[in-house]
């Protein structure tokens, strides 16, 4: 049938586009594009019925793909009535069908059509599908009204337990659009966390105190899983860094490494030191599940020379103490030496091979938009990526 229609649909745009063409200029001198009264006429019918039709075929896909519904979920129609006339009680709103049939007046279903915004038999239509589809009955009825059934009051139950969430969703979601609530999940390295995160993020929790935030420190590695498995919304995190597939990247500024050393080393090594000297003496490094020591390595590698740290640690905030008691040389981010406290007693230490440029990384997953909190504190990471 809908081959038939379409057919005919297709000849009355043809006909419309013939009556088009065959106008004829009336020669009335003061509307010299007037159509002659029998072409408008065609063409005005035929319009009527391009459009008529067309309406029929949108209506005929609209029905078929309702249909389709029907079929997966024979019983989606009826529920999805059910819990229009009957769930949104618990939303306290305008009572709708259960209001009306918990209170038991004997004009219930009237009263529920009113508050829908449709008429009585079209209640009791919803209702009794429902009931049909269910294979049991969900109202009892008598001369005083209509009462729930035991079979109606527990599927009633989870109806209002399921509104009492989407009306728990609707306060969240309304707070987030104004950025008064949500969460936003990060991911971050370390090295992110002290050299860029912290001033942004204390930017953002003061204009948006209502945000909540959850901070994950990860190594580089561990930040490209967690957001792999959705756990955060996005990360930062230092380079080097493999970047899977469906993932965007977004540089957000360049890390110098430098060498440092305490007291003892400072006073035992020339500069500028070569790599090689360095390895007369104890390395400290992150470990080999970081790809910091991925970095240092292949630094070393590239001037055929092997990186053996006599000291492993698992965080680069420990870095810098064990320089300071001098235990080793070590290497860190350059904005570590910015605050005069943690640097005390640690001194930079200059090289005749310059260490590469790091980059630090904005990584989220293409298919995912992000949440209105989270979008706002991605824009305000890469505005203050674009001041650095």
């Amino acid at each position: 049938m809908r081959a038939e229609l379409k057919r005919a649909a297709d000849l009355v745009a043809f006909q419309r586009r013939e009556a088009l063409s065959r106008k004829r200029l009336s020669g009335d001198p003061r509307n010299p594009f007037r159509p002659r009264y029998g072409a408008e006429l065609t063409f005005a019918a035929a319009s009527q019925e391009a459009e008529t039709l067309g309406y029929i075929l949108k209506l005929l896909e609209k029905e078929a793909a309702r249909e389709c519904a029907r079929r997966v979920f024979p019983t989606l129609d009826a529920i999805l009535d059910f819990v229009v006339g009957l769930g949104l009680m618990a939303l306290g709103g305008r009572g709708l069908a259960a209001a009306c049939v918990v209170a038991g007046a004997p004009d219930s279903f009237t009263r529920a059509a009113a508050a829908l915004m449709t008429n009585q038999p079209n209640v009791t239509r919803i209702i009794s599908n429902l009931e049909g589809e269910l294979g049991c009955p969900l109202f009892t009825r008598s001369k005083r009204g209509v009462a729930l059934t035991p079979e109606g009051e527990r599927l009633f139950a989870h109806v209002s337990a399921a509104f009492e969430q989407f009306q728990t969703a609707e306060r969240e979601l309304s707070l987030e659009r104004s950025l008064e609530g949500g969460v936003v999940s990060i991911g971050a390295s370390e090295v992110a966390l002290h050299t860029f995160l912290l001033p942004v993020l204390k930017a953002f929790r003061e204009q948006h105190p209502g945000v909540h935030l959850r901070l994950s420190s990860h190594t580089s590695p561990q930040g490209v899983a967690a957001l792999q498995d959705g756990l955060v919304d996005f990360a930062v995190v230092t380079t080097p860094v493999t970047v899977p597939a469906g993932m965007e990247q977004t540089d957000l500024m360049d890390i110098q490494e430098v060498a440092v050393v305490g007291e003892l080393y400072r006073k035992q090594i020339k500069t500028p030191a070569s790599l090689r000297t360095l390895l007369d003496y104890p390395i400290i490094c992150l470990g080999d599940e970081t790809v910091t020591r991925d970095f240092y390595g292949a630094f070393f590698l590239r001037h055929n020379l092997t990186l053996e740290p006599s000291i492993e640690l698992a965080s680069a905030s420990q870095i810098l103490p064990m320089v300071r008691s001098d235990l080793g040389i070590g290497f860190v981010p350059e904005p570590f030496l910015a605050d005069p406290i943690q640097s005390a007693g640690v001194w930079r230490l200059y090289l005749d091979k310059a260490i590469p440029l790091r980059k630090m990384v904005l990584l989220k997953r293409k298919a995912y938009a992000l949440g209105i909190a989270a979008g706002e504190l991605e824009k305000m990471l890469r505005k203050a990526a674009k001041k650095g």
